[in-house]
């Protein structure tokens, strides 16, 4: 019964998943600026651009829910 609620597109683990990676690395960079701060400049770039990274995952993981459940 519950299975009919999933959604029937198997991309969305695959979504979770790189957004997860994401997630670990940009605590690794955060870690590594508190560690050293006189890298800070390199690091915030790096943690910025993870973000960015992110945040696209995101808008395709709900680009794909509007799609893929029928309310």
């Amino acid at each position: 019964m519950f299975g009919r609620l999933l959604p029937q597109e198997g991309r969305f683990f695959e979504l979770f998943n790189n957004h997860a990676e994401q997630i670990v690395l940009g605590a690794q960079e955060l870690v590594a600026l508190m560690d050293d701060i006189s890298s800070a400049e390199k690091r915030i770039s790096s943690i910025e651009t993870i973000e960015q990274l992110a945040d696209k995952i995101t808008h395709e993981t709900v680009a794909q829910a509007h799609k893929s459940f029928i309310t």
